[in-house]
């Protein structure tokens, strides 16, 4: 749910995917 690339707290493969 944080706008850090490759750090949202639900996980970091939905939106972002590890970038």
């Amino acid at each position: 749910m944080t706008e850090v690339p490759g750090r949202v707290l639900t996980a970091p493969k939905i939106q972002y995917g590890g970038r």
